[in-house]
């Protein structure tokens, strides 16, 4: 029984290595005593997108264009690319731009069909944690839809940016994570069949 559950786990163990790790960047909007917090985390994959030089543009949030730039605002240093980007609006309001907040710049501005990334950013690496604060707001008064908004370039099948404006739900496990848990059930289905019963003792 025990090299049956040791070869279970290691079958996969396989699997979940072999599962590629898709680069994703994920910004979260939440209201938060009275103000909007922004953050952004993650990694970004510029597979197919063209270098199209040096640029910081502003803090900015722009709902009806797909647009979010995070960070400080002196922050001077970042790279733009450009590539064919699918998206969905997610509010109504313009441009709200100089925003303060914290980190490198990092963003997308889908209706130009540019993303920004600090400078000698390598694909698929891990970016730090880039904040904005938006003072005295809420999601009504800058129109923002909430929900779950993806933004891909392209042709990706999966989102590259997922935009999550308030309460989305939990996160989806990812394959690697789904076969570790189908193999913890199976274990233990294992081990409770394999269980001899218990004899009553007549008292």
């Amino acid at each position: 029984m025990k090299n049956l559950l040791l070869t279970m786990l290691a079958s996969v163990g396989s699997v979940a290595a072999a599962a590629p790790a898709q680069a994703a960047y994920n910004i979260t909007f939440a209201e938060v005593d009275g103000n909007i917090q922004v953050s952004g985390s993650g990694s970004l994959d510029l597979a197919g997108l063209v270098a199209t030089g040096q640029g910081t543009g502003t803090t900015t949030i722009y709902p009806g264009g797909a647009a979010v730039l995070l960070g400080d605002r002196a922050y001077t240093n970042a790279d733009t690319y450009q590539g064919k980007m699918t998206w969905t609006p997610w509010g109504t309001t313009d441009a709200q731009d100089y925003i303060p907040g914290t980190g490198q710049r990092v963003g997308v501005l889908a209706y130009y069909n540019t993303l920004v990334v600090p400078t000698a950013y390598r694909s698929g690496t891990e970016l730090g944690v880039s904040t904005l604060t938006l003072a005295n707001a809420t999601f009504a008064s800058l129109g923002l839809k909430t929900g779950s908004y993806g933004v891909s370039w392209n042709g990706a099948s999966t989102p590259q940016i997922t935009i999550n404006i308030g309460s989305t739900g939990g996160a989806v496990p990812e394959p690697a994570t789904w076969g570790l848990m189908i193999a913890g059930f199976g274990a233990i289905g294992v081990v409770m069949r394999r269980r001899p019963p218990r004899l009553a003792v007549a008292s």
